[in-house]
């Protein structure tokens, strides 16, 4: 199963949903729209990957690189939807920022960080 992406945007908020599973197969089609969302002069990016059911190390790296400069412009990116797979690949991953991010979104009380 391929990754599906939807994208909307209502100044000053932008929306990135991503469905399915992300490898190096879409870490193109995920760069290009992670780099479509840095041109946008928006506050926050919310992120939906609650129903993402396989994301590699590579993909997760792009998104938290993202993270990262968006953070230096100001901008804040919130998870508000995650998957099991995406918060134990972030956690276990070494990407603390996104790991409490999707914990927050899932409620969860435990830290999934190696």
């Amino acid at each position: 199963m391929e990754a599906a992406f939807r994208f909307s945007y209502l100044p000053p908020v932008a929306k990135l949903t991503i469905e399915g599973e992300l490898d190096v197969h879409g870490e193109a089609q995920l760069a290009w729209r992670l780099r479509d969302i840095e041109q946008l002069s928006c506050e926050v990016v919310r992120l939906d990957v609650g129903r993402l059911n396989y994301i590699d190390d590579g993909c997760m790296r792009l998104i938290d690189e993202t993270r990262a400069r968006l953070a230096q412009r100001g901008v804040e990116l919130e998870i508000v939807a995650a998957s099991l797979p995406f918060t134990l690949v972030s956690g276990l991953g070494g990407y603390p920022a996104l790991a409490a991010e999707a914990q927050r979104a899932r409620g969860c009380d435990e830290a999934l960080v190696a």
